[in-house]
């Protein structure tokens, strides 16, 4: 926390999709790292927003030559809302938007990826 109703976040998002660009068909993995800010309108009401590095990078899992092991990178922008239904403590239960765009250099020209995702966060904030 930076102070009582901002807090400095590190966003991870990340997608898996089916390459079948050159060579054999694989999974990819397309996600973020995306330092963001997270902002209480009201009380249990919040706001984050971020901007970063995307990374399109081979599935860990399915990499079977060192050509598959390339990573590509482009910008990120990252942005989400939540509303805190529990809280116990510091601890707190939350139902949350986010969104995120990003783009990365391949060798077939440009990659873009957006998602969006309703979630449930479990959060535990320090010095809240």
């Amino acid at each position: 926390m930076l102070r009582h109703d901002t807090a400095l976040v590190l966003h991870l998002p990340g997608s898996i999709y089916r390459y079948k660009g050159a060579g054999r068909e694989r999974d990819r993995g397309f996600e973020g790292a995306i330092p963001s800010l997270q902002f209480w309108l009201m009380d249990r009401w919040w706001v984050m927003g971020g901007v970063g590095l995307t990374l399109d990078a081979p599935a860990f899992y399915d990499v079977k030559s060192k050509d598959e092991g390339k990573f590509h990178l482009g910008p990120s922008v990252t942005l989400g809302t939540g509303f805190e239904v529990f809280r116990a403590g510091r601890f707190v239960v939350d139902v949350q938007g986010r969104g995120h765009y990003g783009t990365a250099r391949v060798p077939e020209g440009t990659r873009k990826g957006l998602a969006f995702n309703l979630l449930a966060g479990i959060n535990w904030y320090q010095g809240r």
